[in-house]
């Protein structure tokens, strides 16, 4: 039928949401367990949203500086360190914050602005590493850097950290989150009278376990779920902790040290810390970071077949028991002791 009230006005109207593409490399901060961070330092990748460096490492022989880059596969750029250090030593001057997508420069970055107060990342004509792979050494004396994160709330809070404590002669500190007031205290750990001390609000030994000098996963969290905190080493808890008020004494947060005092000598690789309660989700935490930090395949895994095996060691990642069982002269309790997240025997259940 012909039209005779002229021509209908017609419009389209397209709408859209960008969506970000994902990351061509997963980290541990791109997991739904392991996202949400407030801050991520590491020699390691974490995060494929984050597109700048490592750190930034200083020359001793002429003071010059250069960020180091993660790998595509999510390791370090180890070689180019050692082309850059060959004949001298380095430091660490900025250890990136990855929690943080894009470049540089941003988020709560780590910066040691004084030379003699960096720790070393290649030094005696080699890379420091632990366990295999690339550490920041803290020499114990002078070595630190300060956490400007303040006002983070202890009562909502969890840490994971892994380092290995060279020496325990002297108090250390390896990780301190206090926010101004003893109050507000997270030490995770603290090192002192031949114990690792996980201090909480006034209370600075609120959960203890013997010291040692081994490649350590520390984990403290607090939360509703946890009543009101929980400290694990290698996954194997140590109790929980109510949180007390005390007295202001107006600390400075830090790693490696506390107050600018209590320096740490430990061999650090990674520190993340959220501002959440990741207690429903630690356990992946935790086996993320030790499947990265250990890299020990099982003998089992790659020479299949045996007929028995016994060992203090796992031996097969498919295995899910414990490796022995003991017995307490005392007493005569028995007692069952596992493996940790390294693959190693517990040690801290078996003491």
């Amino acid at each position: 039928k012909a039209r005779t009230g002229g021509t209908v006005p017609i419009s389209l109207k397209q709408t859209w949401v960008e969506v970000a593409a994902a990351p061509a490399f997963t980290g541990l901060l791109n997991e739904t367990y392991g996202s949400g961070a407030a801050a991520a330092y590491s020699v390691r990748w974490l995060n494929g949203n984050y597109t700048g460096a490592a750190m930034k490492i200083r020359r001793a022989s002429d003071s010059t500086t250069t960020n180091i880059a993660f790998r595509s596969d999510g390791d370090i750029d180890e070689a180019g360190i050692t082309t850059f250090c060959t004949g001298t030593t380095c430091t660490v001057l900025t250890w990136y914050d990855q929690s943080q997508t894009g470049g540089t420069g941003i988020g709560n970055d780590l910066t040691q602005s004084m030379g003699g107060d960096q720790p070393a990342i290649y030094t005696g004509g080699a890379l420091v590493k632990e366990g295999g792979r690339l550490a920041a050494n803290f020499d114990g004396t002078n070595d630190d850097f300060a956490i400007t994160n303040t006002g983070l709330d202890i009562g909502n809070l969890s840490s994971f950290m892994i380092g290995k404590f060279i020496s325990t002669s002297v108090s250390q500190v390896m990780l301190s989150l206090s926010a101004g007031s003893s109050s507000k205290r997270w030490y995770a750990p603290y090192l002192t009278s031949g114990n690792f001390n996980f201090g909480y609000a006034a209370a600075s030994t609120a959960l203890s376990t013997p010291d040692n000098t081994n490649q350590n996963l520390f984990t403290m969290i607090a939360g509703s779920t946890q009543g009101n905190m929980s400290a694990f080493v290698n996954s194997v808890s140590l109790g929980t902790a109510t949180r007390v008020t005390g007295i202001d004494s107006g600390q400075q947060p830090g790693l490696a040290s506390l107050n600018n005092s209590f320096y740490t000598n430990a061999n650090i690789q990674e520190v993340i810390y959220y501002s959440a309660d990741k207690s429903t989700n630690r356990a992946s935490i935790e086996s993320n970071v030790g499947d990265y930090f250990t890299q020990n395949t099982p003998l089992l895994d790659t020479y299949t077949g045996a007929a028995a095996c016994y060992s203090l060691r796992l031996m097969r990642t498919a295995y899910t028991g414990s490796a022995i069982r003991v017995r307490r002269s005392s007493d005569s309790t028995e007692q069952d002791i596992g493996f940790n997240v390294f693959g190693e025997l517990d040690t801290v259940s078996l003491l």
